[in-house]
C-alpha cells in the first residue's frame, strides 16, 4: 500500500445542497477554507433549532494532533471560521454527532485512550462533558452508530487498529441501558469496506453503510454497502457501488488523491478530500515532535 509523509498530505471539506442519491456526481461541492495552522477532515452535519453545523477534526500543525471543531452555516452561507468544541491531551477525530431523548452527543475516534466513549453537550455547541464509556481495552477507530426505531443507539460498528483486531470491522450490541455487551461480532476484513466512512443512511426503507475503500491506499474512495440483516444471531450486507474522488466535482481545483468521509442532513451534503500538498509549517512541527520524543 502506498503511503505518504503526514506533512505532504492535507484535507479539504466540501459542502453543497443535498442532491438525490448518495454522492451524486453532477453538482459541485463548495470547498470550505481550512484554518491557518491546520486542516479539517471527517465532517459530520448537525441541524439544531434552524441552524446547520459542520463538526470535524482539525489537525493542528503546532500541537500535532486532532481536535474537534465546528462551523455554522447561516442563510446558505458557508462560514469559514472554525471554533474548537472538544480537545483532549490525545488525538481526536471523526466526531459522530446525534441527538436522542437524553440530549446531544458526540462519539469521537479516540484510539489513544483505548476506549469508545461519548460526550454530552452541556452548552451546545461549545461545552461538552465526557460521559458514557462503551468499550475499554482495544484501539478502535471511526465508531459509527446504528440506531433503533426510537432513534436510540443499538449497534456500534467500529474498526480495529491494534493487536489482533487490526484491519477488521466489528459490531457491538448495546443493551437497553445503552451499555455495551462484552462481545465483539466480526463483520468483515475486506479492505474495500471494513473501515467506516460516515453515518448510516436510511433511504426508502433501505439501510446503507458508508465505508472507506482502503484496498489501494488509505481513504482512496468511498464504498456503499446495503445492510440486509442485522440481528443478534446474524449479519448480512452486500457491496453496492464505489464513489471515486476523480468523478466528484469541486468549485475550485485541488490536487485530490482520495476521499474518506461522507455525510448528509436534510439540507446539505459534506465530504472530505485527501489532497497531496506539502505544508512546510506542518513539517517543521512534525520534525520537532520527532526530535523531542
Amino acid at each position: 500500500m502506498k503511503t505518504y509523509k503526514p506533512y505532504k498530505i492535507q484535507y479539504y471539506i466540501g459542502i453543497r445542497k443535498r442532491q438525490e442519491g448518495i454522492l451524486e456526481e453532477s453538482k459541485k461541492f463548495h470547498i470550505i477554507n481550512n484554518p491557518l495552522y491546520g486542516w479539517c477532515a471527517d465532517p459530520f452535519l448537525f441541524e439544531c433549532n434552524g441552524h446547520t453545523y459542520v463538526f470535524a477534526e482539525k489537525w493542528d500543525y503546532i500541537k500535532q494532533k486532532g481536535v474537534i471543531v465546528y462551523t455554522e452555516i447561516k442563510r446558505g452561507r458557508f462560514f469559514h471560521r472554525w471554533k474548537t468544541a472538544i480537545e483532549e491531551p490525545y488525538h481526536l477525530s471523526y466526531p459522530n454527532i446525534w441527538r436522542d431523548q437524553d440530549g446531544i452527543h458526540i462519539c469521537t475516534e479516540s484510539c489513544a485512550s483505548r476506549e469508545i466513549y461519548t460526550y454530552t453537550a452541556v452548552q451546545f455547541p461549545d461545552v461538552w462533558r465526557k460521559d458514557k464509556v462503551w468499550w475499554r481495552g482495544n484501539c478502535f477507530a471511526d465508531t459509527t452508530i446504528l440506531f433503533n426505531e426510537k432513534n436510540m443507539p443499538e449497534w456500534l460498528f467500529t474498526y480495529g487498529c491494534s493487536e489482533l483486531v487490526t484491519g477488521k470491522l466489528f459490531r457491538i450490541r448495546l443493551n437497553t441501558d445503552n451499555d455495551a455487551e462484552n462481545k465483539l461480532r466480526f463483520v468483515t476484513r475486506d479492505a474495500r469496506m471494513a473501515r467506516p466512512g460516515g453515518r448510516f443512511i436510511i433511504d426508502n426503507g433501505r439501510t446503507f453503510r458508508i465505508a472507506q475503500n482502503c484496498s489501494e491506499s488509505y481513504g482512496r474512495s468511498l464504498s456503499v454497502c446495503e445492510i440486509t440483516e442485522c440481528t443478534e444471531q446474524s449479519y448480512k450486507e452486500k457491496y453496492v457501488f464505489e464513489r471515486n474522488f476523480e468523478r466528484v466535482k469541486t468549485d475550485r481545483k485541488i490536487n485530490k488523491i482520495g476521499m474518506h468521509t461522507y455525510n448528509r442532513s436534510k439540507q446539505y451534503e459534506v465530504v472530505d478530500f485527501r489532497v497531496k500538498k506539502l505544508s512546510l509549517f506542518n513539517m517543521l512541527f512534525y520534525i520537532l515532535k520527532k526530535i523531542m520524543h
